[in-house]
């Protein structure tokens, strides 16, 4: 369906049984804290979702794994909505999305989220919005206007991110 990432690989998941389809990023056990994140930056992208991001459906943890060659075993994934195709390199670097990326950009920032990783990879096309869409958020950082709103644990114990940024350098390099 898609090259695997750091932190996951896009799957192709449907229900049998009624023909649904929708997309997983699956990751190993190890990898899960780094999804997890994820899936808090999408419940601050809420009002957004279906538009300038993919609709998040949830986190699910298997009870089974399944091995995936190069990946490891896959236990854990992050469920969402088609986004789009993904955009074509070379011409996202000559600067042909540029507008559109613009677009797509603003409504996330307005919601203190900094994308963090803006490669040609994290960035669909959606034909039948006729504009891009983000994904990947495993990155990001976030500003969030109002200390009083949600924010999820990882980002309002210093400690506790710090420490799980010391164990993302440690899965990315080592």
């Amino acid at each position: 369906m898609g090259r695997c990432g750091l932190s996951g690989t896009p799957l192709k998941v449907t229900c049998a049984k009624y023909g649904y389809t929708v997309v997983g990023k699956g990751t190993t056990c190890f990898m899960w804290p780094q999804l997890e994140r994820e899936a808090d930056v999408y419940q601050i992208l809420d009002t957004i979702q279906g538009y300038d991001v993919p609709v998040f459906l949830g986190k699910v943890n298997m009870q089974q794994t399944f091995h995936l060659h190069g990946v490891g075993k896959i236990r854990h994934m992050l469920m969402m909505g088609w986004g789009g195709e993904p955009i074509d390199e070379a011409a996202y670097k000559q600067g042909a999305y540029k507008k559109y990326l613009n677009k797509a950009l603003t409504p996330v920032r307005d919601l203190g989220v900094l994308h963090g990783d803006l490669s040609a990879g994290h960035i669909l096309w959606n034909e039948e919005l006729n504009r891009l869409m983000l994904i990947d958020f495993n990155r990001c950082r976030l500003s969030l206007p109002d200390p009083g709103e949600w924010k999820p644990k990882w980002l309002t114990e210093w400690d506790s991110l710090a420490k799980e940024k010391d164990k993302d350098y440690h899965r990315q390099h080592f």
